[in-house]
């Protein structure tokens, strides 16, 4: 039976500025104080958004709902994520909905709204259908559409080409490309197309979906009956020198920017912490404590964020079996990534949104806008390819008025991360490590016994994240990241168990022949010449006391494409082949 850690020791030290601050209630908009009946929204949409959100808007609606209803030309908006931005842009449109009386009669979609993720489309589609339900007009015929992948191509014709258009269409970039360029008449259904909404457009920019999105608007100008009358609206949470770009080129030069931001992208009332280890084993053992510390609060809803989907596989089934043994079903575990397919993705969404205590553990697909209520905790392990990841992965908490806490967990290796935030404006808070025994780690590892795991994939996954970060070979230690990969593989698979990789994989990290020795089964020739020196005295590795019997040899392939699953997950279904 695991037991429960003792609480955290706070050190008094800090990393950048002192970070304890809190600011006030989500929905008093500082400054503003603006209530949706003072606007000039329609009043049947006050009504609405009073029902299913708040009387008084957010400052980001406060400023760009008036904005949205007046101007002919675009609006770039920056905001810290979790302040309201999704109902910003969608009071103005339904506003517009409501005011045209041959609304009902268009033969053209009115609006569409670009995100970066499947997951982020339901939820946009979900938060504009609940006002819009409850303020159309009775006999309205059009609704709030997808356009996303996994979708079929008659399903998504359906709302486009049919009798009646689709009002708005929330979509992904590349599905609603490749649609408007393989389907004429689906192209035809946005000649009088008036409002164009990129959500999120740091991230499209960071992902290289600048060329789709501007093929999009090509496309769409295209069959435009008067291409002036399209309106382009960004919403983004950081804003870089691609965002600013990308709005010059879809709106000109005479666009109008609105910055209802300060500081970092984050609001003020998450406290930001960090525990620093001395490898990748001992971060994973510190996340799974931390996690069961802030399980142990009054209804606990955390977010694990990991580095990749094979990460995110492989503690989702270590923390399912933890917290199995100690909560029971009293703390569900729920995982979310990109090699789930969009009905499991759904599926547990919903549930970690309904349940009053648990846990998420995810992939970076879980960052970007996602609404999960009442989350007090994150917790973030490791490092991203992109510091505005950690951003969009803080903002999963203090939503709607509460406080929150993200703790991020990085070994010493990975520090000049936490150096890259902190010249971002990100402050933490210094917490203590807690103490890691023998023990605690005999049962860490004895609860993944029972789970057919591919543990190489794993290891071959992080040192692709690693590699994948830009300016590594300055600002870290490469050597020193990939021999803690194989590290952490003998760690959980026992001494002397060697992961397999190729030797094009560890070049990239100036490891020679000698390094590897020990800790890699190497595949091919290691490149000559590279200095072999100092990584912690190599020799010296103390994995720590282990009993015979503790270890079990896993075996490889396993259910779903390899990655890890826990036996008897009942109603989980999993799909290979679906990607972000």
């Amino acid at each position: 039976m695991f037991v429960l850690p003792k609480p955290l020791l706070v050190v008094k030290a800090t990393l950048g500025i002192p970070a304890v601050r809190r600011a006030a209630a989500f929905y008093s908009t500082e400054g503003l104080n603006l209530q949706v009946d003072q606007t000039d929204l329609h009043l049947k949409i006050q009504d609405a958004f009073t029902k299913v959100a708040s009387e008084t808007l957010t400052e980001v609606q406060g400023r760009v709902i008036p904005e949205m209803l007046t101007t002919s030309n675009g609006v770039l908006v920056r905001a810290k994520t979790g302040t309201g931005k999704t109902y910003a842009f969608g009071l103005p449109v339904i506003n517009e909905w409501l005011s045209d009386k041959n609304f009902g009669k268009q033969d053209s979609v009115h609006t569409v709204v670009i995100n970066p993720t499947r997951d982020l489309a339901f939820q946009t589609q979900r938060a504009l259908d609940k006002v819009w339900k409850v303020s159309a007009p009775r006999n309205n015929r059009r609704g709030i559409d997808l356009c996303v992948g996994q979708m079929k191509y008659d399903q998504i014709r359906r709302g486009v080409n049919g009798r009646f258009k689709s009002a708005a269409l929330v979509a992904t970039p590349g599905r609603l490309l490749d649609m408007l360029e393989s389907d004429e008449s689906f192209a035809k259904s946005f000649k009088d197309l008036r409002h164009f909404v990129i959500d999120e457009a740091d991230v499209l920019c960071a992902h290289d979906f600048k060329e789709a999105l501007l093929a999009v608007v090509s496309r769409f100008k295209e069959n435009h009956q008067d291409p002036s009358l399209l309106k382009v609206t960004m919403f983004s949470a950081t804003m870089d020198s691609n965002t600013k770009e990308l709005a010059r080129k879809l709106m000109g030069e005479n666009y109008k920017y609105i910055d209802v931001s300060s500081g970092p992208e984050v609001t003020d009332n998450v406290q930001q912490s960090l525990v620093t280890t001395n490898s990748l084993f001992e971060s994973f053992a510190v996340a799974l404590k931390l996690l069961i510390e802030k399980l142990d609060a009054t209804n606990g809803k955390v977010i694990v964020f990991m580095p990749n989907i094979k990460t995110t596989d492989f503690f989702y089934c270590l923390a399912k079996e933890v917290i199995d043994e100690y909560y029971g079903r009293k703390a569900e575990v729920y995982t979310l990534h990109g090699d789930l397919s969009q009905g499991a993705r759904n599926r547990n969404q919903v549930r970690f949104r309904n349940a009053r205590k648990g846990v998420l553990v995810s992939s970076n697909v879980g960052a970007r806008g996602m609404d999960f209520p009442g989350v007090n905790c994150v917790i973030q392990l490791g490092v991203q390819y992109e510091t505005a990841s950690h951003t969009h992965r803080v903002g999963r908490t203090g939503r709607a008025g509460s406080t929150g806490e993200s703790i991020s967990v990085l070994t010493e290796h990975e520090m000049f991360y936490a150096e890259r935030l902190k010249e971002e404006g990100h402050e933490f808070e210094i917490l203590e490590k807690p103490e890691i025994t023998p023990d605690f780690e005999k049962q860490m590892i004895s609860a993944l016994r029972d789970i057919p795991s591919d543990m190489n994939q794993m290891i071959t996954s992080l040192l692709g994240s690693y590699g994948s970060v830009p300016r590594i070979e300055k600002d870290g230690d490469p050597k020193s990241l990939a021999l803690d990969c194989g590290d952490l593989y003998q760690k959980f698979m026992g001494e002397g168990n060697l992961p397999s990789v190729k030797a094009v994989d560890l070049d990239r990290f100036r490891v020679s022949s000698r390094d590897a020795e020990g800790v890699f089964n190497v595949r091919g020739n290691l490149r000559k010449g590279f200095n072999s020196g100092g990584y912690n005295n190599r020799g010296q590795r103390n994995f720590g006391d282990r009993n015979e019997g503790s270890y079990k040899q896993r075996r490889f392939g396993n259910g779903y494409g390899g990655n890890f699953e826990r036996k008897n997950y009942g109603n989980r279904r999993w799909d290979r082949n679906n990607k972000f």
